[in-house]
């Protein structure tokens, strides 16, 4: 390794820290008199001035003289070597950087596994695994939620399991499967336990302004002011209990119906029970400005085709064994308003995004189709039809309470002329316009 600026002594600083390497450089000059080293000589000398400082301390020291005597022309920076020096340099042997590399490759292998609470339950084999639990997860098609239910059922001996579902090292998820320890969060210690950021992030990719996805603070406090009257158990007394009375009367009425054209067999519950949760909810957010229901048209279909279906019942059990007896009847359903559809289409969506390890991602792409964009459209075109209904509403009883009619809310019939006339209050207390088409309005209905 040569400089060709005459012998010099050269300190290097590495990061920093003050590494005292002086090599003697040799000048490459013309004839026998220029003081060449030729060779691995000063290569040696590094070495071994790194290896042992102490043997090379005179070496320095009339190197550091020379140096002081005759100053080079161009003085070397601390930090790096000149750009002459290119010749000769000395090669770091391939098994050091391989080496290096697998050392490398280790360190970041084991900050990239997940990190178990100590003293919880966890599968052995998601501890040792980059992608934690994702792969169990991914396995399964019964669901998140059934997942979860059988890690618990996994490690029956702990309330507590860990469950890793964020990879590269991601936080655990922690299930709690003790009833009273759940309950006393639930119900005494809410101020503890805040929403989640993975529950945030679960349902923050459908509903990101609703307040389930808001941590308590300024803004969740001010969608609880618009949602407040809507717990009272004046409105549930007045407004929600006969809706939802009329609902399931009408579910009673179609199951009546199914059971005699049955004939004793058995029939399929699970979608009327849909259907008349659906109700429910229409009726509480929309009351009687939106007309349309899910249940009343199962029973008209029924009633229509009740005498063939009652024909093809009848002849079937009387040309079969007893056996068939339990064959559960085969239910054709009619077909739901365009709103519903909506509806049950979101609830869809709802699904798919819970059940995906990555609901935010899922969501991105699932968004962007042109059929969700129609859609979303559309559903907000509807929300926003009976916004302006509920405010139709509003201004007209405003204007007979005006003219001294009345109690201020008797005119309430739902959920959103509730809300509708909350956000008129607000508006009014804080001397501002009220704003009724808001996002927060739109994803607080849905």
């Amino acid at each position: 390794m040569y400089w060709p600026y005459g012998t010099r002594a050269v300190k290097m600083s590495v990061r920093g820290c003050r590494c005292a390497a002086v090599m003697r450089l040799v000048v490459m000059g013309s004839g026998s008199g220029s003081g060449r080293l030729d060779g691995p000589v000063p290569v040696f000398v590094g070495y071994m001035y790194l290896a042992w400082p102490g043997l090379l301390d005179g070496l320095t020291d009339s190197a550091a003289a020379e140096a002081q005597t005759n100053p080079p022309r161009h003085p070397p920076s601390l930090c790096s070597f000149p750009p002459t020096l290119t010749r000769h340099t000395m090669p770091i042997p391939m098994a050091v950087w391989a080496a290096a590399a697998v050392l490398a490759a280790y360190v970041l292998y084991r900050r990239l596994l997940p990190k178990p609470i100590p003293g919880v339950a966890y599968n052995p084999e998601a501890a040792v695994s980059m992608l934690g639990d994702l792969p169990s997860l991914l396995r399964d098609k019964d669901g998140m939620f059934e997942w979860m239910v059988k890690q618990a059922a996994r490690h029956p001996d702990s309330p507590l399991v860990q469950v890793f579902l964020q990879p590269f090292g991601g936080r655990p998820a922690v299930l709690l499967t003790d009833f009273r320890e759940s309950q006393d969060i639930m119900v005494r210690r809410g101020r503890e336990w805040d929403r989640s950021d993975w529950t945030i992030d679960l349902l923050g990719a459908l509903l990101p302004k609703h307040h389930i996805n808001l941590k308590t603070g300024p803004e969740w406090k001010a969608h609880r002011r618009l949602l407040q009257d809507l717990m009272t158990p004046s409105f549930l007394d007045r407004v929600a209990a006969p809706h939802l009375y009329a609902g399931f009367v009408n579910l009673v009425d179609l199951w009546r119906a199914r059971a005699r054209v049955a004939g004793g067999r058995p029939f399929a519950a699970e979608a009327d029970i849909h259907h008349a949760t659906l109700d429910a909810v229409l009726d509480f957010t929309f009351g009687k400005s939106y007309p349309h229901r899910a249940i009343p048209p199962q029973t008209q279909h029924l009633l229509l085709t009740e005498p063939s279906v009652s024909n093809s019942s009848s002849s079937s059990s009387s040309s079969s064994s007893s056996s068939t007896a339990d064959t559960p009847l085969e239910i054709t359903y009619a077909p739901v308003h365009e709103a519903i559809g909506f509806m049950q289409h979101w609830t869809e969506n709802f699904k798919r995004v819970l059940d995906s390890p990555f609901p935010g991602t899922y969501w991105l792409f699932h968004s962007m189709k042109p059929s969700e964009v129609r859609f979303r459209r559309r559903l907000t075109a509807f929300i926003d039809g009976q916004i302006d209904m509920a405010v139709e509403r509003l201004e007209s009883r405003r204007g007979k309470k005006e003219a001294g009619d009345g109690d201020d809310t008797a005119w309430v019939g739902s959920a959103l002329e509730m809300m509708v006339h909350r956000e008129k209050l607000l508006a009014e207390a804080e001397g501002r316009e009220p704003v009724f088409k808001s996002q927060v309005m739109e994803q607080e209905v849905r």
